[in-house]
C-alpha cells in the first residue's frame, strides 16, 4: 500500500476564519458555545433542559441552529422564546467557520 503524507493542514483557512470570529465575539463580550453531535443525539433536548432551568435569562441567549433539511429544532428554540437563526445545510453534515 502506498502512503501519501499530507504535510499541510487542509483546514488552515477555516481555522483562520474561526480565530477571527472568536476574536470579534470576544471583543463584544459574547460567549459562543458550539454544541455538536450526530443527528438525534439529543443536542436540542439538552438545550431545552438548560434554557428552561430556573434562573436562566433567555433574553440574553440566541441560537444558530444548523440542520440538514428541516427547521424543527429551530422551531423548538423559538417556542421557548429564544432568538433563533435557522441554517439549512442541504445535506452537508457540518458547518465551517
Amino acid at each position: 500500500m502506498k502512503t501519501i503524507a499530507v504535510n499541510v493542514n487542509v483546514l488552515n483557512k477555516n481555522e483562520e476564519i474561526a480565530a477571527q470570529v472568536h476574536e470579534f465575539l470576544a471583543s463584544k463580550g459574547i460567549r459562543l458555545i458550539n454544541l455538536l453531535g450526530t443527528p438525534g443525539s439529543g443536542k436540542t433536548t439538552f438545550l431545552e433542559k438548560i434554557l428552561t432551568a430556573e434562573g436562566v435569562d433567555r433574553s440574553a441567549i440566541a441560537v444558530i441552529e444548523g440542520d440538514l433539511y428541516t427547521a424543527k429544532d429551530a422551531e423548538r428554540m423559538e417556542a421557548l422564546g429564544i432568538r433563533t437563526i435557522q441554517l439549512n445545510t442541504e445535506g452537508a453534515c457540518h458547518l465551517e467557520a
